[in-house]
């Protein structure tokens, strides 16, 4: 329902569904089960019953991620990451609960619980992924994305005092952890 809301407010054209394995993307919606499901090394969503993805897309998570709906989007990332947990599938998973967060794409009473997961899965990234980059489509250009989990953490008004952000002297950025933190 959201896209077709949004597109009446916004003066565009409702979107256009988008089928990927038989289903419309447009019909998938966000629904609240588990805190921990979309945060390493959780993997209970790949059997809960409010999950639509039947299993992994490995390559086609990007057709879904192109697409740009975020709760869609949110299971694809989610399914892959509980079965191959890296960096790239935790910090999509992780940017996915930070858009239905930010767009207000659940139900009112599900708000504190998506932003928990987005907070839980941006900072399993620092946790457990710090070093992960992600490509470009071109497939050879590539970029952190610590420093991305750690702005989103910043908008979405998280604690990050376990977390300290160095600029490098070529003008890179690294994500540490503070001193004195349990990281």
């Amino acid at each position: 329902m959201f896209p077709l809301v949004a597109s009446l407010l916004l003066g565009c054209e409702a979107p256009q569904p988008y089928y990927y394995r038989g289903m419309n993307l447009l019909d998938v919606e966000f629904v609240y089960a588990d805190v921990a499901h979309g945060t390493y090394p959780n993997a209970g969503i790949l059997n809960h019953p409010t999950n639509p993805i039947d299993q992994a897309l490995f390559d086609g998570k990007w057709d879904v991620e192109a697409f740009g709906y975020a709760p869609a989007s949110y299971y694809v990332w989610a399914t892959q990451l509980a079965v191959e947990p890296t960096g790239d599938n935790q910090y999509y998973t992780a940017q996915a609960l930070t858009n239905i967060y930010m767009l207000d794409m659940m139900d009112e009473y599900e708000r504190y619980h998506v932003w928990q997961m987005a907070v839980n899965a941006h900072t399993a990234l620092l946790e457990h992924f710090p070093d992960s980059v992600s490509y470009l489509a071109d497939g050879v250009t590539y970029f952190p994305l610590a420093p991305l989990s750690y702005e989103a953490l910043l908008s979405l008004g998280a604690d990050v005092s376990d977390w300290n952000r160095i600029v490098t002297e070529d003008g890179g950025i690294l994500i540490v952890p503070a001193a004195g933190s349990n990281q």
